[in-house]
C-alpha cells in the first residue's frame, strides 16, 4: 500500500471547490425558476410547473448531501492517515515477517545476556569491566528492540484498524 496524502489533500481540496461551485448554481439555478414561477402566470400549467421545481430542489438537495458524504469520506481517510506523515508506503502482509525478525534479534540478545548472567563478573580484573560495559550494551540493545517491535506492531495494527474502518465505508458508499 502506497498512500500519498498530498495528492489526496489536493484533491480534496480541489472537490471542495467544485462542491461549492455546485452549491451556488444549484441556488442560483432555483432562485431564478422560482422567481419565474412566482411572477403573475397562475393557471394549471404553472402550478404543475411549481411542483416540479420543487421536486428537482428536492432531488438534486439530496444529490448534493450523497456527494458531500463522499468528500467527508476522503477528509476522514486524510485525518487518519495524516498522523503516519504524507507519504506513506507499507505492506501489510509483511507484518509478520518483520515483528518475527525483531523477535529473533531479542531472542539471540537474551541468548547473549543469558551468558553474560552465568558468568561471574564481579572480579576485578580489567576484562570484567569491558564485559559488564558490553552486558549494559546488550542490556540497552534489547530494551530498544523491544520499544521498536511495539512501535512497529502498533504501527501495523492502527493501519489494519484504518484500512478496516476505510473498507467499512467504501461497503456503505457501495450500496
Amino acid at each position: 500500500m502506497i498512500i500519498n496524502l498530498n495528492t489526496l489533500e489536493k484533491k480534496y481540496n480541489s472537490l471542495t471547490t467544485e462542491f461549492g461551485n455546485l452549491e451556488e448554481i444549484k441556488l442560483n439555478l432555483f432562485n431564478n425558476l422560482s422567481a419565474i414561477y412566482n411572477m403573475d402566470w397562475k393557471d394549471g400549467n404553472s402550478y404543475n410547473w411549481g411542483n416540479e421545481i420543487e421536486e428537482d430542489r428536492l432531488e438534486t438537495d439530496s444529490l448534493l448531501m450523497n456527494i458531500n458524504s463522499k468528500i467527508n469520506v476522503l477528509s476522514s481517510i486524510y485525518n487518519k492517515y495524516c498522523v503516519f506523515g504524507k507519504k506513506i508506503s507499507m505492506d501489510l502482509n509483511q507484518k509478520g515477517t518483520i515483528l518475527s525478525a525483531i523477535d529473533t534479534c531479542i531472542a539471540q540478545i537474551d541468548s547473549i545476556l543469558s551468558q553474560f548472567d552465568s558468568t561471574d563478573l564481579n572480579f576485578y580484573y580489567p576484562e570484567f569491566s569491558i564485559l559488564r560495559n558490553k552486558k549494559s550494551n546488550y542490556q540497552t540493545m534489547r530494551s530498544n528492540l523491544s520499544l521498536i517491535r511495539d512501535e512497529y506492531d502498533s504501527m501495523f495494527t492502527k493501519v489494519e484498524t484504518i484500512e478496516n474502518e476505510i473498507a467499512e465505508i467504501i461497503r456503505g458508499l457501495e450500496e
